[in-house]
């Protein structure tokens, strides 16, 4: 299998879920707090509600294939996996994994023949497939960026000088994530050593003057400097259990956000109002909610 195997994931994230629900309440974590009702549609806060302005849980976007001027735009490839093209660069993130029909997705995603990074968060196989990370490099001549773990894989089947290893030693228990930084020709790469498989990496990338952070599957932001990331045009983040993702939203303050990770099901609930309101008790201004092929489109 392409990859770190992953057995048992969509296992896993039920089990999560059904923890969450089951925390849910004033003695649970505070972060997955039962919503007071009433609620209006999509889950957003009737005007009765006291104590708290209403919440939009739902927020539009272009669809794909929409024409709309832009200075970036972030577009879900599927799962993590998104794609950020700015004036000047294109840069892929966890883009390249072996869910789903891999082939076809990855010749669809690079069939304009443009990217100057692919980074790679982790080595499970949901975020990563070395065969597919290859062709699209071959196709676009990105240079990959990743872990150790990463960069092992794919050694012998990329030229060296487009092959770069950014891992940034582990941090002490307790303490707060550590980071390395580079610059390429087309911006700027901080690679933070955060709280997931052994060299999971979360990326702060800085093109044209646009920054964007990509959380991967970090599962603790407590751990990360909110200050020191500064503003940011868009955050990627999942909404793991514990991992106190609404308070780094807030502590951030990011223009907008968008939900990675989220699969069909999680989509549907969400369409249908209730997934969020299952996992906390208020949502941050910015969010944003991509299906596979949408983007979001910012001036």
């Amino acid at each position: 299998m392409e990859g770190e195997s992953r057995p048992g994931l969509p296992a896993r994230r039920r089990a999560l879920l059904s923890e969450q629900r089951s925390r849910r309440g004033p003695t649970g974590d505070p972060q997955c707090a039962r919503l007071p009702a009433p609620f209006g549609p999509y889950g957003a806060r009737a005007p009765s509600a006291p104590g708290r302005a209403r919440v939009p849980w739902k927020t539009f976007v272009h669809p794909k294939g929409a024409d709309a001027p832009m200075s970036a735009e972030v577009k879900l490839v599927d799962n993590a996996g998104v794609r950020i093209a700015t004036p000047g660069a294109v840069v892929y993130v966890d883009a390249f994994h072996s869910l789903g029909d891999a082939d076809a997705r990855t010749q669809a995603v690079t069939k304009d023949g443009r990217a100057d990074l692919i980074l790679v968060t982790h080595a499970h196989g949901d975020h990563f497939a070395p065969r597919l990370v290859v062709e699209a490099a071959e196709r676009t001549g990105a240079t990959i960026v990743g872990p150790r773990s990463v960069a092992e894989r794919l050694q012998g089947r990329l030229p060296d000088n487009r092959l770069c290893e950014m891992e940034p030693p582990a941090a002490p228990p307790g303490a707060q994530a550590l980071s390395v930084s580079r610059e390429f020709p087309v911006g700027r790469v901080t690679a933070y050593r955060t709280f997931h498989s052994r060299d999971h990496t979360s990326y702060l990338v800085e093109l044209d003057g646009f920054r964007f952070f990509h959380d991967g599957d970090n599962e603790d932001t407590r751990r990360l400097d909110a200050g020191a990331l500064g503003r940011l045009d868009v955050l990627l983040i999942g909404p793991w259990l514990g991992g106190g993702w609404v308070e780094f939203i807030e502590k951030l303050a990011p223009r907008r956000y968008v939900l990675i990770h989220l699969d069909e099901g999680e989509h549907r609930r969400h369409d249908e109002g209730k997934y969020l309101p299952e996992l906390c008790d208020h949502v941050p201004a910015g969010l944003t909610v991509l299906r596979p092929g949408e983007a979001l489109y910012l001036d």
